[in-house]
């Protein structure tokens, strides 16, 4: 019963075990990046061999190799710092394995050669750890290789299931797909963009089947809520959503609205103009994280989040680090806010502002996701702005 309790408080620290397939699988590019900066040699010599894989099974470096006297050690000091430190003896392990007489022509694989060396480490636990807490790292530089990595896996998810959403089917021709054949390669399916995109839709459209039949949305009908949930994540497509703010029930206060919406995770902000005008903002992390900084407009939220618009037109800004291992940084400001305003989406200019009365707003073209201006006019006056969360009922 200990031993249990003793688990389930490990597995409730954020910053202890990896409990979802995501943020272990980040770890792996983590550790790679790290690597990059405190352990230089080892990458040269894993990228001669075109054994870069061999990140795959860092934890197990630890875990499962390394003799049990070091590993006690090493829990003691990873149920304090958290993760950082498994990163950190991940570092030292590394740097050992390739400043030892590694034999070049040995018939192992790397991974295995890895794996006996840790086995019989030239090290004592003291020394290990010694070395280990040499290398400076901080929690918030760990967390920000984290978020940024978990970002590039998901947006991979996300690719490969767009790849797999437009495989030929055996009745393609309604698709109106070009086939071309490279000069001396296989066939190559071309799809046309326009095409395309305009089946998917005509598609989409006649799909009735949403986890719910009715909103309390004065905004938006089935077909808004049809199109949205053609863009946002699966697993969150599978919820019912919730109206946790509306200006017509609540009043017009940012303030009001940060304390109805706090706790959720993701929401979609919806904004109707004066003019007409349906645009909106899906924000992957909670707005309550704003109050984690220091300074009160940083920016924060994953490479899930985007822009969009639903009248006069349904269009999607997607993050534009999707698919790149090394987004630039003006490509990462996702969401901020204090109680003067609110603002989804960054660099060179905001993709949409909330003033604190949420009354005006601004539109522009930022970086993070290319977008084109979501109203006609940069600055806009808000006819009713909406918030919801997501459930998994009513």
């Amino acid at each position: 019963m200990q031993t249990f309790r003793c688990l389930c408080l490990v597995m409730g620290g954020a910053d202890l075990l990896f409990t979802a397939k995501v943020p272990y699988e980040a770890s792996k590019f983590v550790l790679k990046d790290l690597a990059k900066n405190y352990a230089k040699t080892a990458v040269r010599e894993l990228n001669k061999r075109n054994a870069s894989n061999a990140f795959d099974d860092w934890v197990w470096w630890i875990f499962r190799d390394l003799p049990f006297s070091h590993l006690v050690r090493i829990f003691d000091c990873f149920l304090v710092d958290g993760r950082k430190f498994l990163y950190r003896v991940a570092l030292v392990l590394l740097k050992l394995f390739f400043k030892s007489n590694v034999n070049k022509e040995d018939s192992l694989k790397i991974s295995d050669q890895m794996r006996h060396f840790f086995s019989e480490i030239p090290l004592s636990a003291e020394q290990l750890l010694r070395k280990s807490y040499k290398i400076r790292l901080t929690r918030a530089q760990v967390r920000k290789l984290e978020k940024k990595n978990e970002m590039y896996v998901k947006s991979l998810r996300h690719q490969s299931y767009d790849k797999n959403a437009l495989k030929k089917s055996e009745s393609c021709e309604s698709l109106n797909i070009k086939v071309s054949r490279s000069f001396s390669g296989p066939i190559l399916s071309v799809y046309d963009e326009t095409d395309l995109k305009a089946e998917r839709r005509r598609s989409f459209q006649s799909l009735t089947a949403l986890p719910f039949t009715s909103s309390s949305s004065l905004l938006l009908d089935i077909a808004h809520w049809r199109q949205i949930y053609s863009w946002i994540p699966i697993r969150i497509s599978l919820l019912i959503p919730k109206l946790l703010y509306s200006t017509m029930e609540n009043g017009s206060s940012l303030q009001m609205m940060y304390s109805l919406i706090e706790g959720y995770e993701p929401t979609l902000i919806i904004v109707k103009t004066t003019q007409g005008f349906i645009i909106g903002g899906y924000c992957s992390a909670d707005w309550a994280e704003r109050k984690t900084f220091k300074n009160s407009m940083s920016y924060f939220g994953t490479g899930e989040s985007f822009v969009f618009t639903l009248e006069p037109s349904a269009k999607k800004f997607a993050w534009q680090g999707i698919g790149k291992t090394n987004a630039s940084n003006d490509t990462q400001y996702f969401q901020a806010g204090d109680n003067s305003k609110l603002t989804i989406g960054g660099g060179g200019g905001e993709a949409l502002q909330l003033d604190e009365n949420l009354t005006k707003g601004r539109s522009e073209k930022c970086s993070t996701f290319d977008n084109e201006p979501l109203v006609e006019d940069s600055d806009f006056v808000c006819s009713i702005v909406e918030v919801f969360g997501f459930n998994r009922d009513n």
